[in-house]
Order: structure tokens, then C-alpha cells, then sequence
């Protein structure tokens, strides 16, 4: 949220702990809102650099979504599901229930759910 509301400075404080997450998809998440953050912040190098360790781990897990974001993160634009967006997250969702991935998809069926009752 302080990256989406334009405050990096914080957010680079607050995404400290996370950062060092091993799980799936936390620690990864955390490197995304980084990069966006450092490049927000003029950091272009290091925001560069944490991007491609997050695109390697994103490849390993061949994951569209998040590479999908993170090129939307190296572009400087805004990432933007396609189409219904609570259809999108149920459809991750289920992608990565499929895949094992109990966490992922848990986040996409919780992002779901919100905008669903968001009336969005």
C-alpha cells in the first residue's frame, strides 16, 4: 500500500523483514514492490538489479503473473489486470491451487473475494 500511495522511503523500511522471506510468494512480492519503489526513487541500478533476482525466481516458478508484473514494475507503469479483475484472481487462484501452491492461491481467492464485495 505505501508503494501504491507513493510513499517508497517508508515502504523500503517496511518491506525490510520481508525481504529475507524464503516463502512463497511473500519474499518475492516483497523484491517486486522493492524494485518498483528503488526505480520510484530514481535508484535505477539497484532497482535493476533486484528485479533480475526476482525474475529468476519467477522463472524458476513460471510464474506469468508476476513476470507480467514485474516487466509492468521495469517499464514504469502500472500494472493492470486484464478483463474482469475478480475473474482474473479467481482464475490465478485456481492456477496455483492446481499447482500445489496453497499460499498463491490463497492470496488470489482473498484479492477475489474483496473486489467482489467491493462491487468491483
Amino acid at each position: 500500500m505505501l508503494v501504491a500511495r507513493g510513499e517508497y522511503r517508508k515502504a523500503l523500511l517496511a518491506l525490510r523483514p520481508a525481504l529475507e522471506s524464503a516463502d512463497w510468494p511473500l519474499g518475492l512480492d516483497a523484491k517486486l514492490c522493492q524494485a518498483r519503489a528503488l526505480f520510484a526513487l530514481g535508484r535505477d541500478q539497484e532497482a535493476s538489479d533486484v528485479a533480475r533476482g526476482a525474475e529468476a525466481l519467477i522463472k524458476l516458478r513460471r510464474d506469468r503473473h508476476r513476470l507480467a508484473r514485474l516487466l509492468s514494475i521495469e517499464r514504469g507503469t502500472v500494472f493492470r489486470l486484464e478483463g474482469d479483475p475478480a475473474l482474473a484472481h479467481l482464475t490465478l487462484a485456481d492456477r496455483a491451487q492446481r499447482a500445489g501452491d496453497g499460499q498463491d492461491a490463497l492470496e488470489h481467492y482473498r484479492a477475489a473475494r474483496v473486489l467482489l464485495e467491493a462491487g468491483l
